[in-house]
């Protein structure tokens, strides 16, 4: 899973495709990418935080249950544990430079699980 900020490949993108240097069609597709992580990785960080500020019951993972795949909210749930994997050739060769790593994107978890908790939305 790719940890990057993409409003700053919007912005390249964008600028190309106004001075026609950005490809389109097929070849228009252009991925954010900055690295790899699993996602197993990333929740098991989200657990460990949510455990942190007294809003999970374990630090550990838990699997989901069939009652959890049976939730109509929970559409899609199956696809967690499959692979997505992307390289952003594309946007560098327009001149995007990603500026955050999948380490800055671990380390955002703690400040958005106490923003989620602050906005009464958990």
């Amino acid at each position: 899973m790719p940890a990057v900020l993409v409003a700053d490949l919007y912005v390249v993108v964008y600028e190309n495709a106004l001075s026609g240097r950005a490809s389109h069609g097929r070849e228009g597709f252009y991925f954010g990418e900055n690295g790899e992580h699993k996602l197993y990785d990333l929740s098991k960080v989200v657990a460990q935080e949510l455990y942190n500020v007294g809003k999970g019951k374990s630090p550990e993972l838990a699997p989901f249950t069939e009652e959890d795949y049976n939730r109509p909210e929970n559409f899609g749930l199956e696809f967690l544990g499959t692979n997505a994997r992307c390289l952003a050739r594309r946007g560098r060769a327009l001149g995007w430079k990603p500026r955050y790593t999948t380490e800055d994107a671990f380390k955002s978890i703690r400040p958005e699980v106490e923003y989620v908790i602050r906005s009464g939305k958990y």
